[in-house]
């Protein structure tokens, strides 16, 4: 709508109000640009109240409190929180020095469409709404021609909030900071508003500060967060390559709540310059399997071993890996299975071998890993991996035409026939025992695979190997009890 035609219609319907208006000039029940379709006068409303400033913030105008000027007051018609464009507004006043009145921060808000109206303020920068309370606004049915009076907003001006603090070398790593430990100057310092670790675009940072030595004071690692509304903080330093946080250790963030002028204090970070931590250890081949090294069991080459980062179990491209070593015939000595791991970050590391395919790992025992705690430039010895070698067991499953136990020439074998080895004994295929299907031919080959299978991956020992025989036969051999 066009506010100023609103105004003209106000204008019109107040003048035929005091002056004799003829039935020619607008008959009733007759629409004119000056009446709505009934005939009737359409006459504007208006709001009209005072910004205050609330100086101890109780929400109530108290003498002496002055008004506050220049303040957009508005008519938030989508009720959105937001003045859009087209919604009708107005400026707190400044004070008339010609006048008697003091009109600092009245306002009127007019030519307004009668209705329920929300009344907001757009709270200037450095203040804080005290009045209206929650939800902040003023709500009103307004209706023709009223003219709403006291519609106030109250506002406390705040004393911005501040936190302080140093980011020094913890040089032996203690986490507390000692009286020859320096200021690391260069260092970001962030507050993390949605909490998520990581520094984003947008958030709040400062750099730790040089030295000045035209102060006798070292400000070499200082920070200060200025300027901040009251909130809790998540406060957290992006870790400098070649170092490791000391300082907090609830997860390397403070969470500092401020209230308005608040200075918080020695919100602090410690860094300890690192040197890359070492493991050494040996593969060997577990002959026997009791998960201990026996002087006769070998070195295994060409394995990997590697720092599990993310404890997945699985070893991933980026994590620190190496591949134990062959023989050095140029040597006494024999580095078979030997490895090292370097270059490693302190602190709690889990260390796993890839499995060569045909071995099982005796050593070390479940859950598989070392979990080791690294110092800064630790050298570690001893974290040995032990591998025993699998058996396998080949066979053929066919069907005995005349039932006499032996193959003849003309019986064929069976396929996808469930071939198992019974770990517990029981006679039946669970699930966690090893089993498979004997073959189909491969007519690619000169060779009838039919009723072969292969059972890999078995630890060497005394096996129990069963068939699970199918619906319609009866096994006739092996002979009583029916298995290997």
């Amino acid at each position: 709508m066009n506010w100023t035609a609103r105004r003209t219609v106000g204008l019109i319907a107040l003048g035929c109000m005091t002056v004799s208006c003829s039935e020619s000039s607008n008959p009733i029940g007759t629409a004119s640009p000056d009446s709505n379709v009934a005939g009737q006068v359409v006459d504007p409303a208006s709001v009209h109240g005072t910004k205050w400033v609330d100086e101890n913030g109780n929400g109530t105008r108290d003498d002496g409190e002055p008004g506050l000027p220049g303040v957009t007051i508005y008519v938030d018609l989508n009720d959105n929180g937001v003045l859009d464009e087209g919604e009708p507004n107005t400026v707190s006043m400044a004070d008339d020095a010609a006048t008697e009145v003091d009109e600092a921060g009245m306002y009127w808000l007019e030519d307004l469409e009668s209705g329920m109206l929300t009344i907001r303020e757009i709270v200037p920068d450095g203040f804080v709404q005290t009045f209206p309370a929650d939800p902040g606004s003023h709500v009103l049915d307004v209706a023709p021609n009223q003219r709403v009076e006291g519609i106030d907003f109250g506002n406390q001006r705040i004393e911005p909030a501040s936190i302080h603090g140093t980011k020094w070398s913890d040089a032996n790593g203690n986490g507390s900071r000692d009286p020859d430990e320096p200021g690391l100057p260069g260092v970001i310092i962030y507050l993390d508003l949605n909490d998520n670790g990581a520094l984003d675009d947008g958030e709040p940072t400062t750099l730790t500060m040089e030295d000045d030595p035209a102060t006798d004071f070292d400000e070499g690692g200082r920070y200060w967060f200025r300027e901040l509304r009251p909130e809790t903080y998540v406060v957290r330093e992006v870790v400098p390559d070649g170092f490791m946080q000391t300082f907090p250790t609830n997860g390397g963030e403070h969470r500092v709540t401020v209230d308005f002028g608040d200075t918080v204090e020695e919100v602090d970070f410690g860094n300890q310059q690192i040197e890359p931590a070492s493991i050494h250890g040996a593969k060997w081949s577990d002959s026997n399997g009791d998960g201990l090294r026996q002087d006769e069991e070998p070195g295994l080459p060409g394995v990997t071993i590697y720092a599990d980062l993310n404890e997945n179990g699985e070893f991933d491209e980026d994590e620190p890996h190496t591949v134990t070593m062959e023989d050095d015939p140029a040597t006494d000595f024999d580095e078979s299975g030997l490895y090292w791991l370097e270059g490693l970050r302190p602190g709690a590391r889990v260390i796993r071998e890839v499995v060569p395919d045909g071995f099982v790992q005796t050593f070390p025992a479940d859950p598989g890993a070392h979990m080791v705690e690294l110092a800064s430039g630790e050298v570690l010895e001893g974290l040995d991996f032990g591998n025993q070698e699998t058996a396998a067991v080949h066979g053929t499953k066919w069907l005995d035409l005349n039932g006499d136990g032996a193959r003849d020439d003309d019986e064929p074998g069976i396929p996808g026939v469930v071939i198992y080895m019974d770990v517990n004994e029981n006679a039946e295929l669970d699930e966690d025992e090893p089993r498979t299907r004997t073959m189909r031919d491969d007519p690619a080959t000169e060779r009838d695979e039919t009723g072969r299978y292969w059972l890999r991956g078995l630890l060497p020992g005394t096996l129990l190997i069963r068939e699970v025989v199918p619906d319609g036969f009866v096994q006739t051999f092996p002979a009583d009890p029916g298995f290997y």
